[in-house]
């Protein structure tokens, strides 16, 4: 069950990944992962706040990380580009 999920979801990503960046361009492959990353903190966060504190502090600087890295990717990268040119 745990093969066909996984299998199933790599096409149906593929699908629907392709259909997002044809209708609304490839900008938005990153703007629909925020709501993804809400929900899976909201998810998560229980097990988190019982984690102990090392756990806890390698989280919270990974986050930082990502968003930095998320934020810089969405809007510096392009704009450079477009000035590049």
């Amino acid at each position: 069950m745990f093969a066909a999920a996984q299998g199933s979801g790599g096409a149906i990503g593929l699908l629907l990944g392709g259909a997002l960046t044809e209708a609304l361009g490839w900008r938005w492959s990153l703007f629909i992962n925020v709501p993804i990353a809400l929900v899976a903190l909201a998810l998560g966060l229980p097990t988190i706040i019982r984690s102990p504190n090392a756990l806890r502090l390698t989280f919270v600087v990974a986050t930082v990380f990502y968003a930095i890295s998320a934020i810089v990717a969405i809007t510096v990268i392009p704009r450079r580009q477009k000035l590049a040119l």
